[in-house]
């Protein structure tokens, strides 16, 4: 647990649910308004949640601030932008390649590239997702197959 995560904790118990309601140990609902930053949100809504099971996470719709969803789904015109700029029909890259050029974050690049509907959008301006196995250093096939980015030969962006 991180010190921001403990401050958060400590926080929400200063309200409502400190004081109990019945023999029960239950206590008035309360709604509390906090944001999380973007980068670790999963991180820290997993620490709270573990301390305090029953809390419940909900979208907080403010004018002019985007959800951490919107923000990764934001990532993929610009990796497709610097796909178009740097690869040409039929090379391939490395599925990595964009994220160290754009310098996006690890582990939010692994949530983009993990989602459903990466393979398709990426398919919808010309370019396809491949696995190929490779070889160790001793020249044997490693375990897990690597991914590539492809340029779709003759397709027109």
């Amino acid at each position: 647990m991180t010190d921001l995560t403990a401050e958060i904790i400590q926080a929400i118990n200063r309200i409502r649910v400190r004081k109990t309601i019945d023999n029960e140990g239950r206590c008035n609902s309360a709604n509390i308004y906090i944001t999380l930053p973007v980068s670790n949100y999963d991180t820290y809504k997993k620490f709270i949640k573990d301390e305090m099971p029953k809390v419940n996470f909900y979208d907080w719709v403010v004018a002019g601030a985007i959800t951490v969803f919107e923000q990764q789904e934001g990532y993929l015109p610009a990796i497709v932008e610097w796909l178009e700029s740097n690869v040409y029909d039929g090379e391939e890259i490395s599925i990595y390649e964009p994220r160290n050029a754009l310098n996006i974050r690890s582990d939010s690049y692994s949530k983009i590239i993990a989602r459903k509907n990466f393979n398709e959008r990426l398919n919808d301006f010309g370019f396809e997702v491949i696995l190929k196995t490779e070889l160790n250093s001793r020249g044997k096939p490693k375990v897990n197959k690597s991914k590539f980015i492809s340029k779709i030969i003759g397709v027109q962006t």
